[in-house]
């Protein structure tokens, strides 16, 4: 029997964390961010056993899906015992239907089973992909697997790896400002000051993550980065950079702390979050997939996505 609720069931996090696959988005306090940033509502699915677990969210669709109903999105796969994953699929549906929902997408994720697909049957298959450092090398070994022009950039500004420091609330200004002057001059979605506020509240003050900041010595903010660990990984969760500050290679220098601080901890990945698949080359996206590239391999996992209801009649109709 399954149990669906939008209130995390007692003891969500501690028993999820009994499994190596478990991702910080599966998390109560990943809910909670996305709640109060975006008004996405959580849907925690438990076998009544405590043998498999799912978190997922209920949250608005864009253009003419708007007019047919809500989606429905896992941001990070099933968590427990595999056995029980098709249950927890076919009660994500049941609960979807009685919400009129008529979208569904579940994602993977890098350190899933690569055998999900058959979990996700009469489902889309669409390929994406992460980079991600594998940390079971050493140090020089690590520098040594990143990308030349990584290498070059970190050994001309050796002295800005004493300059990171653990971030405060009180970066979180000078953080947002240049994260949302850089996003707009690029033409990329800017994200409401509430979720940065949160990751730190939720995430970075509770436990769950860090945020590293780096600051000139006039003290003026050159980057910052947010991340989220659970288990043995540690996930990019958001980076900001001041692009006048350039020349210090400021998030060159945060990755590669980070890669550090993770190997020290006990840490076995970083998981440098998802890049866009078959870019354009010389678009943004590529841009960005290039710098991320230069810290990590490319790994490849699947989502899956399904239409239904009135999106799935509204599909058939167009064919």
């Amino acid at each position: 029997m399954i149990e669906a609720s939008e209130e995390a069931p007692k003891n969500w996090n501690e028993n999820i964390s009994k499994y190596k696959t478990a991702h910080i988005y599966n998390t109560s306090n990943y809910a909670e961010v996305m709640k109060q940033s975006f008004n996405h509502k959580p849907i925690f699915f438990k076998t009544v056993n405590n043998l498999a677990f799912l978190l997922g969210f209920e949250q608005e669709l864009s253009g003419i899906a708007s007019k047919l109903g809500k989606g429905f999105v896992a941001f990070a796969p099933p968590v427990g015992k595999e056995e029980e994953f098709s249950a927890l699929r076919k009660a994500v549906e049941e609960e979807c239907k009685k919400r009129k929902i008529v979208s569904i997408t579940f994602w993977s994720s890098t350190l899933w089973n690569k055998n999900t697909d058959k979990y996700f049957f009469g489902y889309e298959k669409v390929e994406m992909q992460n980079v991600v450092t594998i940390l079971n090398k050493t140090e020089e070994e690590l520098f040594e697997s990143l990308d030349s022009a990584a290498k070059k950039n970190l050994k001309k500004v050796p002295e800005q790896l004493e300059n990171v420091k653990e971030g405060t609330k009180e970066d979180l200004d000078d953080y947002y400002n240049n994260y949302k002057a850089h996003h707009e001059a690029i033409g990329l979605e800017v994200y409401p000051k509430k979720f940065f506020d949160l990751l730190f509240l939720e995430v970075v003050e509770k436990g769950l993550g860090k945020f590293f900041v780096l600051r000139d010595s006039d003290n003026v903010f050159a980057a910052g980065l947010i991340v989220g660990m659970f288990g043995k990984s540690v996930y990019e969760l958001s980076i900001s950079s001041n692009w006048e500050k350039r020349d210090l290679f400021p998030n060159d220098v945060l990755k590669w702390h980070t890669i550090k601080w993770a190997k020290e901890n006990g840490f076995e990945q970083f998981d440098l979050s998802n890049i866009a698949v078959d870019v354009e080359e010389g678009s943004k996206q590529h841009g960005v997939n290039r710098f991320k590239k230069k810290f990590g391999e490319v790994v490849s996992y699947n989502a899956y996505k399904k239409k239904v209801g009135a999106a799935k009649i509204l599909s058939k109709l167009k064919k």
